[in-house]
């Protein structure tokens, strides 16, 4: 059985980037009494990230909030995500994608070489019948990352976790 580790976050704290700079590692990490802060978390810190989210919304939110962020979904250019990974001026890469566009990205970088959050996990099992596709290739790669962390604020018991991540802690 996989045993729950507890992060004590004081009182006060609205964001989570107040508190920490680097999300766990390795973990389905829920979040839900700090709900704010996490994606932002990723893409302050220093080291390459790739942001996998189910909505093409949430990478145009970002997008609007922060520069030097690569937007990777269906519209996306082949050309546009060798441009950015080529692009020497930018010291830590960030790219968000949605669930179904990873495949697309993922041909064009070394997964080693980033830290993999793959946020609103909990859509994953919410998701998993009608983007079952997309849904089961992130369920293959994630491993392949230089970490991962699967982030949500809305907490999903264990019986429900899907199978291929039943023994993440």
């Amino acid at each position: 059985m996989i045993e729950d580790i507890e992060i004590v976050i004081p009182a006060g704290i609205k964001y989570l980037g107040e508190y920490m700079d680097m999300l766990p590692e390795n973990c389905i990490f829920n979040k839900n009494l700090v709900g704010c802060g996490g994606t932002t978390v990723a893409l302050a810190c220093k080291h390459n990230y790739v942001i996998c989210v189910p909505f093409v919304s949430l990478i145009q939110n970002k997008i609007a909030q922060h520069k030097n962020i690569l937007g990777v979904y269906k519209d996306t250019k082949v050309k546009e995500i060798k441009e950015y990974l080529a692009d020497k001026s930018i010291e830590y890469k960030k790219i968000m994608v949605t669930y179904d566009s990873l495949p697309k990205l993922e041909k064009y970088l070394n997964p080693k070489d980033y830290k993999l959050l793959v946020d609103e996990y909990r859509l994953l099992f919410n998701c998993y019948s009608f983007r079952n596709k997309a849904i089961k290739k992130l369920l293959t790669i994630y491993e392949t990352y230089q970490s991962y962390c699967f982030m949500t604020a809305t907490l999903l018991e264990r019986e429900f976790i899907l199978t291929e991540l039943k023994d993440v802690p």
